[in-house]
């Protein structure tokens, strides 16, 4: 026998899950709607117990073996890597031999280091229009990694990604690339002191450089200038600051110049009127999604909230029973050592006078006269 309430709760369990599905599909959908503009720059440190062969090997999708760690890290099977447009760049005009591969390049990085939690490699992690054509996205990506080698005199090991497919075909449009950068700068000889974006802010200060925030911020805006170069042909244009940095929750418009304005009021459609169009669209649909969201939210607190009752009056249900059980045992335990009165026999007393019965007369004997006949 089940549990009080598990069929009910299993199934708010269940609804709860597909109001989150939901509310994953609609975030999924939004995401489509919009080009991005990601740009993500994090270290690779063996103080969280990374390494950089082993980044390398798994951006790349290739087997490279750890000199320092004496093991192989194999992500050869890993798939969704544009090889082709892998490649290890280096500051313009410099040679150096431990960039000829990518297994030499992150050993002598790795061999580098003497401390144990010690940064071995910097990573930039870039969002690719997905606007533009499969060529446009390598270009950009390369643009990108030749801006990072020369700017900090590093070398760059470059992989594109592709999309993540569903099982339905569809893919999130995903396209990006991962660019892992020595920490160190690149010289004829190998690798040589560390890079200035390595350095704390206050060994910036004293070199007069920026904060390391204001620094990536600066990359952001290079990495958005690239970009708006080639998606201005689409009709696109992205900014350095974020959505939430420039209090926009939708995407804007294009700019309609003095041709195209005058042409749209006399009913013939243009490029540009035809894209607003499409962002207006979808700018309504976003909208329309972002309240549905709200609603789902406000569904699932409340069918977690039902969740809680529920649990709640199970627990409390479960308890009466069993404090019943114990009321139970404790009432049958009593009774069985209460001592039961001795029964008394009655005895039935018999009269001694028992009730004779006169013997018959002889025979032939006459009690009148005392004599036999």
């Amino acid at each position: 026998m089940r549990p009080y309430g598990e069929d009910q709760d299993q199934k708010t369990q269940a609804n709860l899950c597909q109001l989150k599905l939901a509310k994953i599909s609609l975030y999924k959908y939004i995401r489509l709607l919009m080009a991005i503009n990601v740009l993500q720059v994090k270290p690779i440190s063996r103080g969280a117990g990374q390494s950089a062969t082993a980044c390398a090997a798994y951006r790349s999708g290739e087997k490279i073996y750890d000199q320092r760690e004496d093991r192989e890290h194999d992500y050869s099977r890993k798939t969704g890597i544009d090889n082709n447009a892998s490649q290890i760049i280096t500051p313009d005009g410099i040679t150096s031999p431990v960039a000829q591969d990518r297994a030499t390049l992150w050993n002598a990085a790795e061999a580098a280091e003497m401390r144990k939690d010690a940064r071995v490699a910097r990573e930039y992690i870039i969002a690719l229009p997905k606007e533009a054509s499969p060529e446009e996205r390598q270009q950009l990506a390369e643009a990108f990694g030749r801006l990072i080698a020369n700017r900090y005199s590093v070398a760059v090991d470059l992989n594109i990604h592709s999309p993540h497919r569903d099982t339905d075909g569809t893919d999130n449009g995903n396209h990006h690339a991962h660019l892992l950068s020595t920490t160190r700068q690149l010289t004829p000889e190998g690798l040589g002191k560390k890079s200035d974006i390595e350095l704390s802010d206050s060994d910036r200060a004293k070199r007069g450089l920026s904060k390391g925030k204001d620094e990536v911020f600066e990359l952001r805006v290079e990495w958005t200038a690239l970009q708006n170069r080639v998606l201005e042909k689409y009709g696109i244009q992205l900014s350095a600051h974020s959505l939430a940095d420039q209090g926009i929750d939708q995407q804007p418009t294009l700019h309609m110049g003095a041709r195209d304005t005058a042409l749209e009021r006399q009913g013939i459609a243009t490029y540009t009127g035809n894209q607003n169009r499409i962002i207006q669209a979808e700018n309504a649909e976003r909208t329309a999604q972002k309240h549905q969201i709200k609603e789902l939210d406000q569904e699932i607190q409340h069918t977690t909230n039902g969740i809680g009752e529920l649990q709640q009056q199970r627990t409390t249900t479960h308890n009466d029973l069993r404090l019943l059980q114990q009321l139970a045992h404790q009432f049958s335990s009593t009774q069985a050592q209460t001592p039961q009165p001795e029964k008394t026999t009655e005895r039935t007393l018999t009269n001694d006078k028992t009730a004779r019965t006169p013997n018959p007369p002889a025979k032939g004997y006459d009690r009148e006269r005392g004599f036999d006949r």
